[in-house]
């Protein structure tokens, strides 16, 4: 790449751009979308003119060349994660990787190129999934996994030999080991973290709906918590010709990256797992 006196040299296998999308699919016999479509379109970017490479501004090249090592390297650490993942079926085909979520959704994870020129790239896939693989990929590569070893100076003390780990009530190996912290894999917190956007915008649907189809108790919800593996709603229904606080009723909607739960004020918990006709029973019930 040139301009002016500035001269960038890129190789060979990054002069094209890259994008990475992650979607939620429903595996049926209908959706034929699963994998990447093979007609000429998807291989334009192989296609490959020096003379126009060299007039773009070697800034951008550096960046596209930049972006396409960093989703190469996503999808190979996702493919990696994938292989050794246990419990968990997957599947990768013509950069395409799938993997099953719960019932009967799907992960998918698609490595996408396009040619090497100028001009804004549709962002594809879902936004929020999509920065939430790049933060926990990022997280990983800053993290420290080996503590550097230190010399650190232990006070005296008197304490009895039962709190000391040479005592009878000691950790054994077994449970040393157990308690451990272990890293995940990155697929791993890309599951949880999709699982639980999955949930969460079920949960938020059924509402909705419960509040479009019933007029008496008329409900209320608000956000209590949010994060990125549990989420906690709060329902406030109101049943007319009632007194304000005899009418009044408050439940919680739990949601983690496993379930959905519907808890009353005095504690009952409801299991509502993955399922939102189950959820609307027991709004309605």
């Amino acid at each position: 790449v040139r301009n002016a006196v500035l001269w960038v040299s890129v190789p060979r296998d990054l002069t094209r751009r890259s994008t990475l999308a992650v979607t939620i699919v429903k595996d049926d016999y209908t959706n034929r979308d699963l994998f990447a479509s093979l007609d000429d379109h998807q291989f334009e970017y192989m296609k490959v003119d020096s003379s126009k490479i060299e007039s773009i501004h070697w800034a951008d090249a550096l960046k596209w060349a930049q972006e396409t090592l960093i989703c190469k390297d996503i999808f190979n650490t996702l493919c990696s994660d994938a292989v050794q993942l246990r419990n968990r079926l997957s599947t990768v085909r013509d950069g395409v990787l799938l993997v099953r979520l719960y019932n009967e959704y799907l992960l998918r994870v698609e490595l996408k190129y396009h040619p090497f020129k100028e001009g804004e790239l549709a962002e594809e896939g879902c936004p929020y999934l999509n920065r939430s693989l790049r933060e926990m990929m990022v997280a990983q590569e800053c993290t420290r996994w080996v503590r550097p070893q230190t010399f650190v100076s232990l006070p005296l003390t008197t304490l009895s030999e039962a709190l000391d780990a040479r005592g009878p009530r000691a950790f054994t190996a077994r449970e040393i080991e157990s308690r451990a912290y272990k890293p995940q894999f990155l697929l791993e917190k890309l599951i949880t973290v999709a699982s639980h956007y999955s949930l969460v915008k079920m949960a938020r649907e059924t509402l909705e709906e419960f509040m479009s189809a019933t007029r008496d108790p008329q409900m209320h919800w608000r956000w209590l918590r949010c994060s990125p593996i549990s989420s906690q709603f709060m329902v406030i229904m109101t049943n007319r010709n009632f007194d304000y606080v005899v009418g009044k009723v408050t439940y919680y909607i739990r949601v983690t990256a496993d379930a959905i739960s519907l808890i009353s004020k005095d504690g009952h918990n409801m299991d509502c797992y993955r399922d939102p006709h189950q959820l609307m029973y027991a709004l309605k019930y």
